[in-house]
């Protein structure tokens, strides 16, 4: 009865953060609406004492099936607690604007600083994530965009193998560029789905509904993508 009640009252909370989300026909007529598939793997594993090393990669393609972004972003974190990490990384991410069209060539490097705890004795994992990104895209222009990126993560265990997770992230331009990061919010990402334990503490997938509405440059309207996304935990 009480995994039954502690079920409930996640389920409840969820709810009424997707709830609260602004929805109706004016707000989704504001955005321009597209659909993508979305997959990632990530990595990680020990290296010497407290150091760690991360990594992920992401592949992203269109309703049509075109390459839409990739992403390589690996990482060097340290351990200062149980459950707190702080990380340096690098990510090289190309995008394509529309199907044919040449790739954009973008370079990140990255701080990051996390928490990752149990709550409610148990019941609910919470995982806090703030990250620092300088962005450059060499090819068009010297500029460096600075980006924060806060990320949040609730996982609610059904058991030992499955689970239930959400989470939602935003990004904040902290400077304009001439190739295009504005100054201010930028994006908004949320996710909620189902995961399971394939190999425990080793190999777990999440799947699930990813919705992300972007900000655009004045006169245009601003997107909104609707996605499903599969991911997959490596462990070692």
């Amino acid at each position: 009865m009480r995994d039954v009640a502690q079920t409930r009252t996640w389920l409840s909370v969820l709810w009424l953060a997707v709830a609260t989300v602004p929805s109706g026909p004016a707000y989704a007529e504001s955005f321009a609406h597209s659909a993508q598939a979305w997959a990632g793997a990530f990595f990680q594993g020990p290296l010497r004492g407290d150091l760690f090393f991360q990594g992920d990669l992401h592949y992203r393609v269109s309703d049509q099936g075109a390459p839409a972004t990739a992403i390589v972003r690996p990482a060097i974190g340290w351990l200062l607690a149980p459950g707190v990490t702080v990380t340096l990384g690098y990510a090289y991410t190309p995008s394509w604007p529309a199907p044919g069209v040449k790739a954009v060539g973008e370079h990140r490097a990255w701080q990051q600083a996390q928490i990752d705890q149990p709550v409610l004795n148990g019941a609910l994992r919470v995982q806090w994530r703030s990250r620092l990104e300088q962005r450059s895209r060499p090819a068009t222009s010297e500029a460096v965009g600075l980006r924060f990126r806060q990320f949040v993560r609730w996982t609610r265990p059904l058991g030992e193998r499955w689970l239930l997770t959400a989470w939602d992230e935003v990004f904040v331009g902290l400077n304009r560029t001439d190739w295009g990061q504005l100054l201010g919010f930028d994006q908004n990402r949320v996710f909620i789905g189902i995961g399971a334990h394939v190999v425990p503490m080793t190999f777990r997938v999440e799947a699930g509904y990813f919705n992300l509405a972007r900000r655009t440059p004045p006169g245009k309207a601003d997107g909104m993508i609707h996605a499903a996304m599969v991911n997959l935990f490596v462990n070692w």
